[in-house]
Protein backbone atom coordinates (compact mmCIF):
# COMPACT_ATOMS: atom_id res chain seq x y z
CA UNK A 1 0.00 0.00 0.00
CA UNK A 2 1.37 3.44 -0.86
CA UNK A 3 2.25 5.95 1.86
CA UNK A 4 -0.32 8.40 0.46
CA UNK A 5 -3.09 5.80 0.62
CA UNK A 6 -2.08 4.83 4.18
CA UNK A 7 -2.14 8.50 5.18
CA UNK A 8 -5.62 9.04 3.67
CA UNK A 9 -6.98 5.93 5.43
CA UNK A 10 -5.42 6.95 8.76
CA UNK A 11 -6.88 10.48 8.45
CA UNK A 12 -10.36 9.07 7.81
CA UNK A 13 -10.48 10.73 4.38
CA UNK A 14 -11.26 7.37 2.78
CA UNK A 15 -13.48 4.66 4.18
CA UNK A 16 -11.44 1.82 5.68
CA UNK A 17 -13.99 -0.57 4.26
CA UNK A 18 -15.61 -0.61 0.86
CA UNK A 19 -18.81 -2.12 2.23
CA UNK A 20 -22.12 -0.38 1.61
CA UNK A 21 -24.32 0.56 4.57
CA UNK A 22 -26.68 -2.30 3.67
CA UNK A 23 -23.87 -4.88 3.96
CA UNK A 24 -23.61 -7.26 6.88
CA UNK A 25 -19.95 -6.24 7.07
CA UNK A 26 -20.53 -2.48 7.18
CA UNK A 27 -18.78 -0.90 10.15
CA UNK A 28 -16.54 -3.88 10.88
CA UNK A 29 -12.85 -3.06 10.95
CA UNK A 30 -10.47 -4.40 8.36
CA UNK A 31 -7.56 -6.07 10.15
CA UNK A 32 -4.17 -7.17 8.92
CA UNK A 33 -1.90 -10.08 9.63
CA UNK A 34 1.55 -10.84 8.31
CA UNK A 35 2.61 -14.26 7.13
CA UNK A 36 6.00 -15.78 7.94
CA UNK A 37 7.07 -14.77 4.44
CA UNK A 38 6.20 -11.12 5.08
CA UNK A 39 3.03 -10.94 3.01
CA UNK A 40 0.27 -8.82 4.52
CA UNK A 41 -3.23 -10.30 4.47
CA UNK A 42 -6.18 -7.96 5.05
CA UNK A 43 -9.44 -9.40 6.36
CA UNK A 44 -12.71 -8.26 7.88
CA UNK A 45 -13.05 -8.86 11.60
CA UNK A 46 -15.37 -11.72 12.47
CA UNK A 47 -19.00 -10.71 12.79
CA UNK A 48 -20.85 -12.15 15.77
CA UNK A 49 -24.55 -12.74 15.10
CA UNK A 50 -26.84 -11.83 18.00
CA UNK A 51 -29.19 -14.46 19.44
CA UNK A 52 -32.30 -14.92 17.28
CA UNK A 53 -34.56 -13.98 20.20
CA UNK A 54 -32.93 -10.55 20.39
CA UNK A 55 -34.18 -9.50 16.92
CA UNK A 56 -37.41 -7.49 17.28
CA UNK A 57 -39.97 -9.06 14.94
CA UNK A 58 -41.76 -7.08 12.26
CA UNK A 59 -43.88 -10.10 11.25
CA UNK A 60 -43.78 -13.84 10.64
CA UNK A 61 -43.99 -14.96 7.04
CA UNK A 62 -45.23 -18.34 5.85
CA UNK A 63 -42.92 -19.52 3.08
CA UNK A 64 -44.54 -20.51 -0.19
CA UNK A 65 -43.07 -22.85 -2.79
CA UNK A 66 -40.73 -20.90 -5.06
CA UNK A 67 -40.09 -18.08 -2.56
CA UNK A 68 -36.64 -16.52 -2.56
CA UNK A 69 -35.12 -14.83 0.47
CA UNK A 70 -34.04 -11.76 -1.53
CA UNK A 71 -37.58 -11.23 -2.82
CA UNK A 72 -38.97 -11.54 0.73
CA UNK A 73 -36.36 -9.02 1.92
CA UNK A 74 -37.35 -6.60 -0.84
CA UNK A 75 -41.04 -6.94 0.09
CA UNK A 76 -40.67 -6.52 3.85
CA UNK A 77 -37.38 -4.65 4.34
CA UNK A 78 -37.37 -2.57 1.15
CA UNK A 79 -34.08 -3.90 -0.24
CA UNK A 80 -33.24 -7.37 -1.60
CA UNK A 81 -29.64 -6.97 -0.38
CA UNK A 82 -30.93 -7.04 3.20
CA UNK A 83 -31.70 -10.78 2.89
CA UNK A 84 -28.95 -11.41 5.45
CA UNK A 85 -31.06 -9.77 8.19
CA UNK A 86 -33.73 -12.44 7.66
CA UNK A 87 -31.06 -15.16 7.63
CA UNK A 88 -29.58 -13.81 10.89
CA UNK A 89 -32.97 -13.56 12.61
CA UNK A 90 -33.64 -17.20 11.72
CA UNK A 91 -30.14 -18.50 12.59
CA UNK A 92 -29.53 -19.55 9.00
CA UNK A 93 -25.87 -19.98 8.10
CA UNK A 94 -26.70 -20.07 4.39
CA UNK A 95 -29.50 -17.75 3.18
CA UNK A 96 -31.51 -20.59 1.61
CA UNK A 97 -31.56 -22.40 4.98
CA UNK A 98 -33.93 -19.73 6.35
CA UNK A 99 -36.63 -20.94 3.94
CA UNK A 100 -36.06 -24.67 4.34
CA UNK A 101 -37.98 -26.92 6.75
CA UNK A 102 -35.92 -27.36 9.92
CA UNK A 103 -36.90 -30.96 10.61
CA UNK A 104 -39.77 -33.33 9.91
CA UNK A 105 -42.72 -32.68 12.21
CA UNK A 106 -42.95 -34.69 15.39
CA UNK A 107 -45.59 -37.41 15.10
CA UNK A 108 -48.76 -36.49 17.00
CA UNK A 109 -49.87 -38.31 20.10
CA UNK A 110 -52.72 -40.85 19.99
CA UNK A 111 -55.97 -39.31 18.77
CA UNK A 112 -54.35 -36.01 17.71
CA UNK A 113 -54.30 -34.72 14.14
CA UNK A 114 -50.98 -34.71 12.31
CA UNK A 115 -49.35 -31.29 12.00
CA UNK A 116 -49.33 -29.82 8.52
CA UNK A 117 -46.29 -31.00 6.58
CA UNK A 118 -43.85 -28.63 4.98
CA UNK A 119 -45.05 -25.38 6.55
CA UNK A 120 -42.13 -23.07 7.22
CA UNK A 121 -42.46 -19.69 8.88
CA UNK A 122 -39.61 -17.22 8.97
CA UNK A 123 -39.14 -14.30 11.28
CA UNK A 124 -38.92 -10.96 9.48
CA UNK A 125 -36.89 -8.60 11.70
CA UNK A 126 -37.51 -4.88 11.99
CA UNK A 127 -35.56 -2.88 9.41
CA UNK A 128 -32.30 -1.48 10.83
CA UNK A 129 -33.69 2.07 10.54
CA UNK A 130 -36.72 1.30 12.73
CA UNK A 131 -36.60 2.34 16.41
CA UNK A 132 -35.63 -0.66 18.55
CA UNK A 133 -34.09 -2.66 15.70
CA UNK A 134 -30.71 -4.32 15.94
CA UNK A 135 -28.11 -2.82 13.65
Amino acid sequence: MSDMLSALLAAGALPASGYDTSSRYYGLPVLEMSTAGGAVIRYVKRRIIPAAASFPTLTMYQVQQGDRIDVIAARYLGDPLLYWRIADANLAVHPADALAPAAPPVPPGPGLPAPPAGIVKVKIPLPATAPGALT
